[in-house]
C-alpha cells in the first residue's frame, strides 16, 4: 500500500510543480529570509509543508507589556499543493500569538499578500509575514482574518479553544 502512495504522487505533480516547488525549497535555503525568519520543509505524497518561524523581536512591537505575552517564535505553515503555483499556497497560524486566535486552520494567505499569482515567491510572502503580525497583535479593534475553505479539514479543538485562551491587553 505504501509503495502505491509513493508511486501515486510520482503520477500526482506534474513536472512543473515539481520543478517549481524545488525551486522555491532552494530559494528559501540561498535567499537570505529577513533576519529573524527561520523554515523547515517537509514533504508529503500529496503536498509539501514549509514552516516559517518568525521571531518575536523582528515584529517592531512598541509595548513591552504586549511583547512580553508574545510567544518567541510565531510559526505559521504554508502548505503547497498539487496545483501549486497556479493555486496559491494556505498559509495557517500554527502558534497563538493574537485575540482573535488564528489557529483554527483558516486560510490567511490574503491578509498577508493582497496580490498572490503564480510569480509571487514563497520567499516573498514570507518576508511579509511580521508586518501582518505585527498590524494583528496591535490592533485595538476585533478584525476577523483569514478565509474557511468548504470542504478543508479545521482544528476543532485550537478552534473551541479560542474562547478560553489567554487574553493579550493591549493598550
Amino acid at each position: 500500500m505504501l509503495t502505491f502512495f509513493k508511486t501515486k504522487k510520482k503520477v500526482v505533480f506534474s513536472e512543473k510543480t515539481l520543478n517549481r516547488i524545488k525551486q522555491e525549497t532552494d530559494n528559501l535555503k540561498t535567499i537570505n529570509l529577513s533576519e529573524g525568519i527561520f523554515f523547515k520543509t517537509k514533504e508529503f505524497d500529496f503536498s509539501y509543508y514549509i514552516s516559517i518561524m518568525v521571531d518575536k523581536r523582528i515584529l517592531g512591537l512598541d509595548n513591552p507589556e504586549v511583547e512580553q505575552n508574545i510567544p518567541d517564535y510565531i510559526t505559521f505553515l504554508f502548505i503547497l499543493d498539487v496545483n501549486y503555483p497556479d493555486v496559491p499556497p494556505k498559509i495557517l497560524a500554527k502558534t497563538n500569538f493574537s485575540v482573535p486566535n488564528l489557529m483554527d486552520g483558516r486560510d490567511l494567505l490574503n491578509e498577508i499578500c493582497k496580490d498572490y499569482n503564480s510569480k509571487k515567491t514563497i520567499v516573498s510572502i514570507a518576508n511579509d509575514i511580521p508586518k501582518f503580525a505585527n498590524k494583528v497583535i496591535t490592533s485595538k479593534v476585533y478584525n476577523f482574518y483569514g478565509t474557511f475553505h468548504l470542504g478543508a479539514l479545521y482544528d476543532m479543538k485550537n478552534f473551541n479553544n479560542m474562547l478560553v485562551s489567554k487574553t493579550f491587553n493591549i493598550r
